[in-house]
C-alpha cells in the first residue's frame, strides 16, 4: 500500500469548501438558539448553553429532578456535541482525502462522511424529542395544550451543516 500525494481536482476542492461551510453552519447551530418555547402568542428563544447551565444547577442539587425537568435533555446535548467532533473529523479527513491518494483513506473518509450526516439527523431528533417531552409535561393536565417547544434556528443549522458537510466529504471520496 501506498500513498501518493496529488493535486486536487476542483470538484474535490469544491465539495472540501462545501464541508468547511458545514463545519461553519453547526458551529453556529451549536451556539445558536437552539429551542423555541411559545404559549399565547409569545416565542423565547434558548441557546443550548442556557439550557445546559439550567439542567447543571438542578443536577447539582438532585440529579434525578434535573432528568424529570429536563426529559431527553442528555441525549440532545450529547448528539449535539458528537455532531460537532465528527464534523471536524470529516474536515480534516475531506482534506486528506483531497491531497492524499489512498484507498484506505478513501474509504474512512466515506464513512465518517456517512457518520457525520446521521449524527446531525439524530441531533435534530432528540431536539423534537426533548421538545415534545417537556411540553406534555407542562401541559399535562390541560384540555388544551398551551406551551409548544420545538427547535429553533440552531438545531436546524447545526442539523443542515452537519448533512451537507457530511455528504459533500463521501461525495469526495466517492468521486476522486
Amino acid at each position: 500500500m501506498s500513498l501518493q500525494v496529488s493535486k486536487p481536482k476542483l470538484l474535490t476542492i469544491v465539495l472540501c469548501a462545501i464541508t468547511v461551510v458545514g463545519l461553519i453552519l453547526v458551529i453556529v447551530g451549536f451556539v445558536g438558539n437552539y429551542i423555541s418555547m411559545s404559549a399565547e402568542g409569545e416565542t423565547e428563544v434558548f441557546k443550548l448553553s442556557a439550557l445546559s447551565k439550567d439542567y447543571n444547577e438542578i443536577a447539582k442539587v438532585d440529579k434525578a429532578a434535573a432528568k424529570e425537568a429536563f426529559p431527553g435533555f442528555g441525549a440532545m446535548r450529547a448528539f449535539a456535541i458528537i455532531t460537532i467532533i465528527a464534523i471536524c473529523l470529516t474536515v480534516v479527513c475531506a482534506a486528506l482525502n483531497a491531497v492524499i491518494d489512498s484507498k484506505i483513506i478513501k474509504y474512512i473518509t466515506l464513512a465518517v462522511g456517512a457518520v457525520t450526516a446521521v449524527m446531525a439527523i439524530i441531533a435534530l431528533i432528540t431536539a423534537f424529542v426533548f421538545g415534545s417531552k417537556v411540553a406534555k409535561l407542562e401541559n399535562e393536565g390541560l384540555e388544551e395544550a398551551l406551551l409548544k417547544i420545538r427547535p429553533a434556528v440552531g438545531a436546524w443549522l447545526l442539523a443542515i451543516g452537519g448533512i451537507v458537510g457530511g455528504a459533500a466529504t463521501a461525495v469526495s471520496a466517492v468521486k476522486k
